[in-house]
């Protein structure tokens, strides 16, 4: 029997908007400005300057990241937040895990609905997955995939998995047997090692095309290394030059900052995100949430801490007035106020999750807009425009 999906209040709101900006579903996808949820508030904020989206479809994302930071578990609950929104119904998300490393268990901790609607890029004759090896298989992959017709979300877990065809290695050789001089030896071998970040510019541009003529999205994780030599700036880089870079509309750097243990043991992770390339607002900015091995992004959490150090939760007091130090007070549409300590099993997140159906958790993340739009005009230059 086909499990139910259930439509979030949020998926109802971002769909009510969708078709408010556009007659049919071609001419949205391929002219306004729709985005898909990141998974975070704050990241959607950080990024689009909306609470319900923050990856623009028809373009590139890429997510760098060291081990542990969290990008597999974003990417994950991004997936599984679309997958409630109507506007994805008919969008097919396939999953490149070209590191062969994807353990979660989606289908118990996101749900049976979105494990059916994952993907493998495709399949041989047995009905076994097959994922990309080279830059050229994802590039053949998207292609194929583009060819059907349909809109997509194509996750790539990891561009570091992916190396470059034996033809490059047999062309490489060859080249170095024609080489009439020292010196053009010397430049074909210094010039190998860039063979993939050269091959990545040309095929992140095909790709950005049949992106945006399908209203799809690209999401590629990448591993980040250690800069050799380098005292200042960032100390960390990727593989593949600078096309991931230059071809993607966000770059958005994941750091693990902290551990969540329980028992003394790792949960989660506490994870710096860093917008280093925003085109769509052009403003580069840092938020933090947490993500757990067997929840994905604790996004309600992560709202209430960003309230708290915005000084808009406020705290609870006795029936005597006296201020209740740990304990927060969260009023929302005329229903009784929610109170409750904050933190990961705090009693006020219980509270507001149980009281979703009441529209406790849209209530939250509309205050968290409201406290991230009131901080974003007080950096508004207090100046006369230059043109007006």
């Amino acid at each position: 029997m086909k499990a139910k999906r259930t439509k979030s209040a949020m998926g109802k709101k971002l769909a009510d908007k969708i078709k408010s900006t556009s007659r049919s579903p071609v001419k949205s996808r391929e002219s306004a400005r729709i985005f898909a949820p990141t998974g975070s508030t704050l990241l959607n904020l950080a990024c689009a300057n909306d609470k319900d989206g923050g990856f623009q479809i028809g373009k590139i994302v890429t997510l760098p990241g060291g081990s542990s930071s969290g990008k597999t578990l974003l990417v994950i609950t991004s997936l599984a937040i679309c997958n409630t929104i109507p506007f994805f119904d008919d969008y097919d998300f396939y999953y490149d895990d070209a590191e062969h490393a994807l353990e979660f268990d989606v289908g118990k901790y996101w749900g049976p609905t979105l494990e059916a609607r994952m993907k493998a890029p495709a399949y041989d004759k047995e009905g076994e997955p097959l994922f990309s090896i080279t830059i050229q298989d994802l590039q053949n992959n998207i292609i194929s995939i583009a060819k059907k017709g349909k809109p997509f979300i194509y996750i790539l877990d990891s561009f570091d998995s992916l190396s470059t065809s034996q033809e490059l290695q047999k062309a490489f050789v060859a080249a170095l047997g024609k080489a009439k001089s020292e010196e053009e030896i010397k430049d074909l071998k210094g010039s190998y090692k860039t063979e993939k970040a050269k091959i990545a510019g040309e095929i992140l541009r095909m790709i950005k095309h049949e992106l945006k003529k399908t209203g799809s999205i690209l999401i590629m994780v990448q591993q980040i290394r250690q800069k050799i030599g380098v005292s200042f700036g960032r100390q960390t880089t990727t593989s593949g030059g600078e096309a991931p870079y230059f071809y993607s509309t966000h770059q958005i750097w994941l750091t693990r900052i902290a551990t969540h243990k329980k028992s003394g043991l790792k949960i989660g992770q506490r994870v710096k995100a860093e917008v280093g390339k925003n085109k769509v607002t052009g403003k580069e900015r840092v938020v933090e949430f947490d993500v757990y091995d067997n929840y994905g992004v604790d996004d309600t959490c992560s709202c209430l801490e960003f309230l708290k150090a915005e000084n808009v939760l406020e705290n609870a007091t006795d029936p005597k007035g006296k201020t209740k130090p740990s304990t927060y007070v969260f009023e929302f549409g005329g229903h009784t106020p929610l109170e409750g300590t904050l933190g990961r099993e705090g009693t006020l997140v219980r509270a507001i999750e149980e009281a979703r159906e009441q529209g406790a958790i849209e209530a939250l993340r509309d205050r968290v807009k409201e406290a991230w739009d009131a901080r974003e005009a007080s950096l508004v230059l207090n100046r006369r425009g230059r043109f007006e």
